[in-house]
């Protein structure tokens, strides 16, 4: 027992910088008020297709593809989030709970859309967009544009998430945000 516990305090010493202590890991709504949010369209302008020019050619494929935004739009479940909520199922639930499930009053569009971050936003954040991109890889304003050099990976996951971006290869981090909705 005693090994298992020394151990276990090994590893907690070992464990590499985490999130700022402002940011709860995954919280979709904990990042510092001054960060703001941006469409997923601001992302669409570069995740569609690749481009060799984008990054350096010999590194251009070996992190992301650059076709995330037409994957995420055509085939994720998250960008149908809020076109739920105008179908059936969602129309029987709004029925049952004697309430809009599209009025942000329900609740719902915490879920369903963008809505806890709307009020954060440089702009308008689209709900009929569903779960965007923001929602999940934080807010963009101040890394959208610095993440597309190859300088950017150089950067440590702490320092990328006090300007915004989300370390979703975290586990914690991920799986506190993903059960934030699908709990």
């Amino acid at each position: 027992m005693f090994q298992v516990v020394v151990l276990g305090y090994a590893l907690a010493l070992s464990a590499p910088a985490q999130d700022p202590a402002w940011l709860t890991p995954g919280r979709r709504d904990a990042f510092d008020s001054k960060l703001k949010y941006q469409s997923a369209g601001e992302c669409a302008n570069c995740h569609v297709r690749p481009t060799a020019n984008r990054l350096e050619e010999s590194k251009a494929f070996d992190f992301v593809w650059l076709t995330e935004y037409a994957i995420w739009k055509t085939h994720d479940k998250h960008a149908q989030a809020f076109a739920v909520l105008l179908g059936n199922r969602g129309k029987k639930i709004g029925e049952l709970m004697g309430q809009d499930v599209t009025a942000a009053s329900t609740g719902c569009l915490n879920c369903h859309g963008q809505q806890i971050l709307s009020e954060r936003a440089t702009g308008k954040l689209d709900l009929a967009e569903g779960i965007g991109c923001a929602t999940c890889h934080g807010p963009s304003k101040d890394w959208l544009g610095d993440h597309a050099s190859a300088d950017w990976r150089n950067k440590s996951a702490l320092e990328k998430s006090t300007r915004g971006l989300r370390n979703l290869r975290d586990p914690e981090v991920r799986a506190t945000l993903c059960v934030s909705c699908h709990i």
